[in-house]
Formats: structure tokens, C-alpha cells, sequence
């Protein structure tokens, strides 16, 4: 039993790490796709929204159709450490 618990739990640390890590990241950079995924109700899609970053990668945001309403293509937005969305500039 105590096994299973602690498997569990070494499985789920990593996770939590790398959700912080993500949140600590500053970048700025432009929308460039936006894509909904799933889902036959509008109100439970997930959308995901594209950036291409000052250095040239790209970054992959998660969201609900709710909050994808603030970005736009071609727009600018500047991420800041702590934070989980973008702001735009």
C-alpha cells in the first residue's frame, strides 16, 4: 500500500516543479496561431495559443476559450515571472 503512495507521489513532484519553472519564465513575443481542440461544447474548448519569442522558439499556451478572448494574431504580449498568462504590451 505505502508503495503504491509513494510511487504516486515521486510521479506527481516532477509535475509540480515544472508548472513553477514555467511560471517563472519572462519572455515577450507575438501570437502567431491560435487553435481550438475538442470538445462539441463552446464553453469546455480548449484553446491553445501560439507565441514566437524574441529568440526565435515558440511557446505553446493552454487556455480555456474564455480567456483566449484577450490575445489576437500579430499582437504583441510580454509574459512576466510569476505570472501564468501574458499581457499585452
Amino acid at each position: 500500500m505505502w508503495e503504491i503512495i509513494l510511487e504516486i507521489a515521486v510521479e506527481l513532484i516532477p509535475l509540480s516543479f515544472l508548472k513553477r519553472f514555467r511560471k517563472g519564465k519572462e519572455w515577450t513575443g507575438v501570437v502567431e496561431e491560435i487553435k481550438t481542440e475538442g470538445g462539441f461544447i463552446p464553453a469546455k474548448r480548449n484553446v491553445i495559443i501560439v507565441f514566437r519569442k524574441q529568440n526565435g522558439s515558440t511557446t505553446r499556451l493552454k487556455m480555456r476559450s474564455d480567456e483566449s478572448l484577450a490575445y489576437a494574431i500579430g499582437q504583441r504580449y510580454r509574459k512576466h515571472s510569476g505570472e501564468s498568462l501574458p499581457r499585452p504590451i
